[in-house]
């Protein structure tokens, strides 16, 4: 019967829209984005797959039934039984309290499993499920947000489970992708360890003075400061490097420490910006209103 359940497993896999496991696609920017359902098309040289949104919610275990390998199935809308065979155009099902094996085009069938089967229509929420030690067992879901596709050159790997598959080519006659697949793991793990680690508080408080100086300006000068703040901070080189412990390989690398140090001044550029650009709306408000 487990031969069955496997069978089973890999025909309705592709056309499920659920998927039990979590995988990660690594940019070649450094951003990993939480995925599923990651698949090629290598004819449109896109990369399709479903970002997970970052927030979990407790599932109610009395409403849905967790279904390894296919994610969760409305309890109401499946059938209890016994898988019988599958094979790429049928599936053989009984259902629980029935003598009769049923047959089902394997175009009708949403996911089967050893001990129930559920049809192309029944509701589902898609995403990934995980159980957190501690919580008594209780089911989380991280939810799927709409398919999206990337081109394949915008991505250097993606992880399905603890398997890597890298897409990066080298190539020696463009700018961006002359640098070996080693050398681009280093640089890129750097921009990688930058946006997990790096943070720069002067970014902040740097740009809230400086937008907030707008209040003592004319309006066409009110963004001047902050402006100025920004070009000057970003242009100061990183000097302090913090990484984690999955970068030890890599930290003394010149190509992780370049990527390292370029994410980092993107972010002390984001950093600064999310603060300097409502501090100098602030100051202007507070120059209209209060000093005027």
């Amino acid at each position: 019967m487990k031969l069955f359940s496997a069978a089973i497993s890999v025909v309705l896999l592709a056309l499920s829209s659920l998927a039990f496991g979590q995988d990660t696609l690594l940019f070649i920017n450094g951003k990993e984005v939480p995925a599923m359902g990651i698949r090629t098309d290598t004819e449109q040289d896109r990369l399709l797959f479903f970002p997970l949104r970052s927030k979990s919610k407790v599932i109610d275990t009395a409403k849905w039934q967790v279904v390894e390998g296919f994610g969760l199935l409305d309890k109401d809308q499946v059938i209890q039984g016994e898988l019988i065979s599958a094979n790429d155009s049928l599936v053989r099902f009984q259902a629980k309290g029935q003598e009769n094996i049923q047959n089902y085009p394997t175009g009708q069938v949403l996911a089967a499993w050893d001990t129930g089967l559920a049809l192309q229509g029944a509701k589902h929420q898609r995403g990934h499920i995980h159980f957190p030690k501690g919580a008594g067992g209780q089911p989380y879901l991280q939810k799927a947000k709409r398919e999206k596709d990337v081109w394949i050159f915008r991505v250097f790997s993606y992880y399905q489970g603890p398997e890597e598959t890298v897409i990066y080519r080298q190539d020696t006659a463009s700018r961006d992708f002359f640098l070996s697949e080693a050398e681009a793991r280093a640089y890129i793990f750097g921009r990688r360890s930058a946006r997990r680690n790096y943070e720069s508080a002067f970014s902040y408080i740097g740009g809230g003075i400086a937008g907030g100086s707008a209040a003592a300006l004319n309006y066409f000068w009110a963004p001047g400061p902050a402006l100025l703040f920004l070009v000057v901070n970003t242009s100061i080189p990183v000097k302090k490097i913090k990484t984690g412990p999955e970068d030890a390989p890599f930290k003394d690398d010149p190509l992780f420490v370049d990527g390292y140090k370029v994410q980092a001044s993107k972010r002390k550029l984001r950093n600064g910006l999310i603060v300097a650009v409502p501090a100098v709306v602030g100051g202007i408000l507070v120059r209209y209103f209060f000093i005027q």
